[in-house]
């Protein structure tokens, strides 16, 4: 798993954005390495997944809804974040022999998210807020 970090700076993602660039260079070499021995290494990379991660491990209920508002208006597709049963879909995809050919790949699965990539994004204590 990558993530959408790796292409859109946030303040205070610092190390989560590191680490998933690492995973995307152990992809990229992987895929390189073991193309020869029909070994396939790919990865997706998910922008904001409608999930309790945060609620559990991060922030408050309210200000999670507050975030999750916010990262809403800013894909692109139906305005709508992405779920986890969504993400696995496209785990799914490259599990399967419809990949077969594909090999070293990080699919971004955003909803659209990317494309806003000239967003900068600022996270004060009391509050998130997105400049443009």
């Amino acid at each position: 798993m990558s993530s959408m970090k790796t292409k859109i700076v946030e303040k205070g993602e610092f190390l989560h954005a590191l680490s998933k660039s690492m995973i995307n260079s152990l992809v990229e070499n992987s895929a390189l390495e073991l193309a020869s021995f029909g070994v396939r290494v790919n990865a997706v990379a998910p922008c904001f997944v409608d999930s309790n991660y945060r609620v559990d491990n991060i922030m408050n209920e309210s200000d999670n809804e507050e975030y999750l508002n916010q990262m809403k208006e800013y894909c692109l597709l139906n305005k709508k974040l992405l779920t986890p049963g969504e993400v696995a879909d496209s785990i799914l995809f490259l599990a399967s022999n419809e990949a077969k050919f594909m090999t070293g790949g990080i699919i971004t699965v955003d909803c659209g998210f990317e494309l806003n990539h000239d967003l900068s994004f600022q996270q004060d204590d009391d509050e998130i807020t997105m400049n443009s």
